[in-house]
């Protein structure tokens, strides 16, 4: 190891992960002549315990990214009046820090250690069961204004805890992306209530798999839903619950929005119409909707509500399309650029419907996982009116040769994956 560090005395970037054989020694002696550390990631490295990573911190004045996944479950070697020394100045050190990412730190209660940490900007919290509402208090009370990116992944923090988080009037955070996974609202007015304090500096709200819990309300009080200049990104996956309610929210409260992202949605003929009405008020680039029951009536009425504007439209995994709707899509979105089909019930008949007109913009096609496109397919696409594309995709179709898909990239000199 000795060896390595004489090498490596330019090393800006560490990721060690899931080592069994590095020890404290063999780290330290890695680092010990690279003195411009900026990135550090240690993970699920069992000989290596906290006050190695303590004193490693120590000497590494220019360390910008610190991420540590199960590596604070253990306690400490260093004991008594020196422990407490160390930690202070492990405190100290994290001044220093724009990035930290916490994974599977079971130990981890609170952020006290980050009380000097005030230049933070993006904060990743991911299973840590041990950091609860209290711990987002106290967290709350260091005055991290610099904060713009927050992720808190299945941890015990609730929406009370969040509220005191970003509603701290001493602490205004500008928060400009947030994602909660796995992670619970007790109602609907907590809900409204944490994307009120996010709402005037948030460009990127994605949620996955969040719930409700009590009871899910049917309708949103309109004037809960403060003004989001800024939203840009939405996305939500696996949140059948709550998934209508904050649609409603970004239909009232979005103008500028450019993404939607849905996966698993429930309820279509209220989902599809709440998009509708978003996308009459925005001008969306790209709605994505995966894995979604969503059918061919659906999809024409999100093709007639984005104004011939949309340019990139992804329906993956949607198992009540039949394809059906080609031809309005068509007449509605004739500047798409990207079009995912994959894993539905599409035919080549329905491929050459949508084809006829051909598609001026059109630079990637995703036909993945379909069982009813075959080789003629390629032949439709060679023939319509596709003066920009450049990548199709078929792989896992069942019906569709490798020796078809050899002569049209010779004949196209397309990219096409199978």
């Amino acid at each position: 190891m000795d060896h390595v560090a004489k090498q490596c005395t330019n090393l800006k970037s560490l990721r060690i992960e899931g080592s069994l054989s590095i020890t404290e020694a063999s780290l330290r002696a890695l680092v010990q002549d690279s003195k411009r550390l900026e990135s550090l990631a240690l993970g699920s490295c069992p000989q290596i315990r906290e006050d190695a990573v303590l004193s490693l911190l120590m000497n590494q004045p220019y360390l910008d990214k610190l991420e540590l996944k199960g590596m604070m479950a253990g306690e400490s070697h260093w004991i008594g009046a020196r422990q407490s020394s160390a930690l202070n100045r492990h405190c100290r050190l994290f001044c220093q820090l724009s990035s930290l990412i916490l994974v599977k730190c079971p130990g981890l209660q609170d952020l006290g250690m980050l009380k000097f940490a005030r230049q933070l900007s993006s904060l990743i919290l991911v299973k840590c069961p041990g950091l609860q509402d209290l711990g987002m208090l106290k967290f709350a009370r260091i005055h991290f204004r610099m904060l713009r990116h927050l992720v808190i992944d299945d941890c015990r923090v609730t929406d009370r805890g969040l509220i005191w988080l970003v509603g701290d009037a001493m602490n205004p955070m500008k928060l400009k992306i947030i994602k909660l996974a796995r992670f619970q609202f007790f109602t609907a007015a907590a809900a409204m209530k944490v994307m009120s304090l996010v709402c005037e500096t948030i460009e990127s709200i994605i949620l996955d798999s969040c719930d409700f819990g009590i009871m899910t309300p049917l309708h949103l009080d309109g004037a809960v839903a403060r003004w989001c200049p800024k939203l840009r990104v939405f996305r939500m996956e696996h949140c059948e619950k709550i998934m209508y309610l904050f649609l409603s929210w970004v239909d009232k409260a979005c103008r500028g929005l450019k993404e939607i992202r849905l996966i698993g949605s429930p309820a279509p003929v209220r989902i599809a119409s709440c998009l509708s009405s978003i996308l009459h008020r925005n001008r969306i680039a790209k709605i994505e909707m995966r894995s979604c029951h969503v059918t061919d009536m659906h999809v024409c009425i999100i093709a007639r509500s984005s104004l011939e504007a949309l340019p990139e439209l992804i329906l993956d995994e949607c198992p009540k399309i039949s394809g059906n709707f080609t031809v309005f899509l068509r007449a509605q979105c004739p500047n798409l650029i990207k079009l995912g089909l994959n894993r539905v019930q599409i035919n080549n008949s329905d491929i050459e419907s949508l084809m006829v007109a051909g598609f001026e913009h059109l630079e990637e096609l995703n036909l993945m996982g379909c069982p009813l496109i075959t080789d003629n397919v390629l032949r439709i696409l060679a023939t319509s009116s596709l003066p920009e594309l450049r990548r199709v995709n078929l792989s896992d179709c069942p019906n569709v040769t490798q020796e078809t898909v050899d002569s049209y990239r010779r004949y196209c000199r397309w990219e096409i994956e199978n």
